[in-house]
């Protein structure tokens, strides 16, 4: 179970703090039975809150999941070598692949997306093609994901998340 003040990934929105867990107060006709985790995204507006049905979590309909130890996020990056790039079945469905790897909320997955589109990036260059929207976009994500995981866990900025993870990834 999740409690208040935990910090969890969820879903697109990445690295969370639970700031409450109550039913919505906004709705006047709501099931007063029905209890909402009142997620804040790390990094966004002080106002900005995710509201999310407990139920939904707990019934494994939506993921989110505790940040893992600094040992297992270590583990990860110095594993970053041997994670094969992620492997699309189908290219018109890029975006969908992109979206599915990112949505386990593994950080191995997160990895495997960005040697993906790092992959996609030497390939456009060598054929002078702009790479797409969508893989940039995914990339970002992915590299956000597993950056702010990082930095919480072990209490170190942003930024040198982004250099251990992506010095990793460029040395290949």
């Amino acid at each position: 179970m999740f409690n208040v003040n935990d910090k969890v990934v969820y879903g697109h929105n990445g690295v969370c703090t639970i700031v409450d867990i109550k039913p919505l107060q906004f709705d006047s006709h709501s099931d007063q039975s029905s209890k909402y985790f009142y997620l804040h995204p790390i990094g966004s507006k002080d106002d900005h809150v995710i509201y999310v049905p407990v139920e939904k979590v707990m019934g494994s309909t939506c993921v989110m999941r505790n940040l893992l130890c600094g040992k297992e996020l270590e583990s990860v990056v110095d594993n970053i070598p041997n994670i094969p790039p992620l492997c699309l079945k189908n290219e018109k469905n890029r975006r969908e692949e992109y979206k599915t790897a990112l949505l386990t909320l593994e950080p191995q997955k997160c990895i495997a997306l960005i040697k993906a589109v790092k992959n996609r990036r030497r390939s456009c260059t060598t054929q002078r093609k702009n790479i797409s929207e969508t893989d940039l976009e995914y990339e970002k994500l992915a590299t956000k994901f597993i950056c702010l995981e990082l930095s919480e866990v072990l209490s170190i900025t942003y930024e040198e998340a982004e250099c251990r993870v992506l010095d990793k990834i460029d040395f290949e």
